[in-house]
């Protein structure tokens, strides 16, 4: 679950450098059942997880668990190894 704001300078580099870069991706889209959450829009749910500015992601499992919480100006560098790591998490359960 990615949160973003339009207001928010740091989305939009995350969006393009990050979300954008090709590994990340492949995974997201393969792997993931991708949700984005407007912070100004979605309080409940931004609140529900305790989730106060964006960028920031939530990998959850199929229940809403959280399975890792990312802020989200990490790099595809950084970003990659944890979903990959939430995702084999979730195929090894």
């Amino acid at each position: 679950m990615y949160f973003w704001s339009i207001w928010c300078q740091y989305c939009a580099k995350f969006q393009s450098d990050t979300l954008g870069n090709p590994q990340v991706e492949k995974i997201l889209e393969e792997d993931y059942v991708l949700v984005a959450m407007d912070l100004d829009i979605d309080m409940d749910v931004a609140r529900r997880y305790n989730v106060s500015y964006p960028p920031y992601v939530l990998l959850l499992d199929r229940h809403g668990n959280v399975l890792e919480a990312v802020a989200s100006t990490a790099d595809a560098d950084t970003f990659l190894p944890i979903v990959t790591q939430a995702r084999n998490q979730i195929r090894d359960k």
